[in-house]
């Protein structure tokens, strides 16, 4: 339940912009590390200056990719006790009121992830333009990670039973997998 305030006020922080924000993202980094994923046996053979730019890139991301976790721990808390209309449904438009100290700490969460969210989606664009530079992409077992995480972001979006609660859960799941196939790809290029 939203901490009480002396005098009622409750603020409502619209957890769906910011869920839509991972998810968008993530897809989006999905996409990308995958492609590295398929690519990590060729980029031995390119020059180590690419090899380096793509390293750098996946170091940043797995740094930001352990932080947006944090994050989202901190934001599903604090949705877990709020008080959220429509039977916690993940809808637009469904209220999640929190008193003004748990808002506050949303507020500031929210902003952080923002800023970490628009610079993995640079490390997106980057790591996309340094992969097209070592071969045409081909079709390989990795797209069956990329194509199941698109389908459970599709899910999540368009699910009209998904509660606010399951929804960040399965955006930590996400990000945890995320996480999981950046740390494969940095331990196999070495």
């Amino acid at each position: 339940m939203a901490t009480p305030d002396p005098e009622g006020r409750a603020i409502d922080p619209d957890p769906f912009s910011v869920a839509l924000g991972v998810a968008g993202i993530g897809g989006g980094l999905a996409s990308a590390f995958s492609a590295l994923a398929a690519y990590r046996t060729l980029l031995a053979s390119h020059p180590v200056k690419i090899q380096e730019r793509i390293g750098g890139l996946l170091h940043d991301a797995q740094e930001l990719g352990r932080s947006l976790r944090a994050d989202l721990d901190v934001l599903a808390q604090l949705l877990r006790e709020a008080e959220i209309s429509s039977k916690r449904l993940f809808w637009f438009g469904s209220r999640a009121l929190l008193g003004p100290e748990q808002f506050d700490r949303y507020a500031k969460t929210a902003e952080e992830m923002t800023g970490r969210l628009w610079r993995l989606l640079k490390i997106t664009h980057q790591l996309e333009r340094a992969l097209a530079r070592l071969a045409p992409l081909k079709a390989g077992p990795e797209d069956d990670y990329l194509v199941r995480t698109r389908a459970r972001i599709g899910l999540l979006l368009r699910d009209p039973k998904v509660t606010v609660d399951d929804a960040y859960r399965e955006l930590i799941r996400l990000v945890d997998e995320l996480n999981a196939l950046m740390s494969d790809i940095q331990a196999s290029l070495g």
